[in-house]
């Protein structure tokens, strides 16, 4: 009997290490509000990319717990903020009923955690302040801020950071959509709870294009092994075929032969002594003839194993091991050569600590590279 096999689907991991960000422990009520100038505010809080995400959420919390704020809102009615220059997000924020605009980067820090910093204007694009956080680490309170706000040489000093770090945001970004990311996939016997065979998928980027086999060598840089895979792969395929045809053949031979003798053994009963030797011989025959047919399609049958010990004993170029090496090496050189730290975050690896975690089932045949059956896919 089958057994049905369940599915569990591992969370994709990014390129490189994923980090938490305890935004809310930085951006505390108290000391976010010495930054701000003003009473009674109205302000809207933007980021620049997926990465700001969860600083996004936990400032603008911050914000409505702060006295000095009348309303604090995300920047979701600015539609896509990818790319855009501090002026850019101000020109279009100027339409909603704010007075303050809060632009908010984040950047890996050299000791591998994340560093926002936040840029304040008016709705006339003028800067009145600005202030930093380490993810994690309470921010320090800003001493008089209340009353004078940063002084204008400070904020023009973040302001400037933040404008030619928008040079290390893009490169970021285009690391993110050319980087190696992996998937790890088990199957789980449902009765006993075993792990039955387990497997890694590559993907390019975080929209995460497949790299399958040769494809995935070609795209870190080693034809020469892309081109043995690819001699292997076509190998197996034609012994594939052969033996796959061999035991459609083989059940079909076999069977119809078997059908052939059992005729001709059933007929040979109705026969007396007094029969002709034509018939008789006839009827042997066919029952020659359906054991010749049966033993064929055993042949066969013998072919199909043979098929499948080979298939098995074809190895391809390259192992799990140096597969996941290979791409940990392309994407150290690509952050080489677009400047950007090896540790910085995937936002598809990222889950955001603002949103609760979801759970995804689903009912459907899958294929492994051992096999398959019908599973049930979990993503969490």
């Amino acid at each position: 009997m089958r057994q049905f096999l369940f599915v569990f689907a591992a969370v994709v991991l990014g390129p490189v290490t994923a980090l938490a960000g305890g935004w809310q422990s930085t951006f505390e009520a108290r000391a976010v509000s010495s930054y701000l100038k003003g009473s009674n505010l109205k302000v809207v809080v933007a980021g620049v990319s997926s990465k700001e995400a969860s600083a996004v959420a936990a400032l603008t919390r911050t914000l409505r717990e702060t006295s000095s704020v009348a309303l604090a809102m995300p920047a979701d009615a600015l539609g896509k903020l990818d790319g855009l220059e501090d002026d850019a997000i101000v020109k279009k924020a100027q339409k909603l009923p704010v007075d303050r605009i809060l632009v908010v980067r984040v950047f890996p820090s050299r000791d591998g955690g994340d560093s926002a910093v936040v840029s304040v204007y008016d709705k006339s694009g003028s800067v009145l302040g600005a202030f930093t956080g380490i993810a994690g680490e309470p921010m320090a309170q800003e001493a008089a801020a209340t009353s004078r706000g940063v002084s204008s040489e400070t904020a023009r000093a973040v302001d400037d950071l933040t404008r030619v770090s928008s040079t290390d945001t893009k490169a970021l970004e285009e690391f993110e959509k050319r980087a190696v990311f992996t998937g790890d996939m088990m199957a789980v016997n449902m009765n006993t709870g075993m792990v039955v065979s387990s497997w890694t998928n590559f993907y390019k980027g975080k929209y995460k294009e497949p790299l399958e086999g040769a494809a995935f060598l070609d795209y870190v840089g080693k034809p020469e092994l892309a081109a043995q895979y690819r001699k292997v792969d076509s190998q197996k395929t034609w012994l594939r075929v052969g033996y796959w045809s061999a035991l459609l053949a083989g059940e079909t031979t076999f069977w119809w032969g078997f059908a052939k003798w059992a005729g001709a053994s059933s007929a040979a009963y109705a026969y007396d002594d007094y029969s002709s030797a034509e018939a008789v011989a006839a009827v042997d025959d066919k029952k020659a003839g359906g054991k010749t047919m049966m033993l064929l399609g055993s042949l066969l049958h013998v072919g199909w194993l043979a098929g499948l010990i080979i298939d098995g004993s074809m190895d391809y170029p390259i192992t799990h091991s140096q597969a996941l090496e290979y791409a940990e090496d392309y994407n150290k050189k690509l952050a080489g050569e677009l400047g950007v730290s090896e540790t910085a975050e995937a936002p598809a690896a990222k889950t955001s600590a603002t949103e609760p975690p979801t759970t995804s089932f689903t009912l459907a045949p899958f294929f492994t590279p051992n096999g398959g059956g019908l599973g049930l896919a979990v993503r969490f």
